[in-house]
C-alpha cells in the first residue's frame, strides 16, 4: 500500500512538473551523472507528524539542501524499536538532493527530527529527465 502511494505520488509529482513546464516530456530521459561525486540522489525519512515533515521540508529548501521535498502523509509503519514491536502513523519524506550533500543534509536532519536515530536513506536516480535534473543542480547548494 505503501509503495502503491508512493508510486501515485510522484506520477501526480511528474504530471504537475510537466504541466507547469518544470518537466519537458518532448525531451528524452537523461541518464543522472553517476560517480561523479554530485549525482542526483532520492533520500527517503519518515516524520513523526505532519507538522514535523512540512518544518523538515521547508529547512531543507530554505537551505539549499533539497531542490524539493515530497511529504506522504497517513504512512503506517510497522517497526521494531528497543526490542518491542511498534505501530505508528508516519510522514514519508521524499528528499531530491545530490549525493555530495548527503552528509550535510543527515547532520541538519538530527538537529531537527524528534527521532533518536531519524530515518536517512537513499536510492540514486539512474535516469530522468535532463531539465529536471539541471533544476535540481540549480536548486541546491554549489548550483
Amino acid at each position: 500500500m505503501i509503495l502503491s502511494t508512493w508510486y501515485a505520488t510522484l506520477i501526480c509529482a511528474t504530471k504537475l512538473a510537466s504541466a507547469i513546464g518544470l518537466l519537458n516530456m518532448s525531451q528524452p530521459l537523461q541518464q543522472a551523472p553517476i560517480n561523479s561525486g554530485s549525482e542526483v540522489v532520492i533520500a527517503f525519512s519518515a516524520a513523526g507528524s505532519p507538522d514535523e515533515a512540512r518544518r523538515i521540508a521547508n529547512v531543507l529548501v530554505a537551505e539549499r539542501l533539497a531542490a524539493c521535498v515530497n511529504i506522504v502523509d497517513n504512512m503506517h509503519s510497522v517497526y521494531r524499536w528497543r526490542g518491542s514491536l511498534e505501530v505508528s502513523t508516519e510522514s514519508l519524506v521524499l528528499i531530491k538532493t545530490r549525493a555530495n550533500l548527503l552528509a550535510a543534509l543527515e547532520s541538519r536532519l538530527r538537529d531537527l527530527h524528534s527521532y533518536e536515530v531519524p530515518e536517512l536513506i537513499t536510492v540514486p536516480i539512474a535516469a530522468g529527465s535532463q531539465a529536471y535534473l539541471e533544476w535540481i543542480f540549480a536548486s541546491t547548494n554549489g548550483g
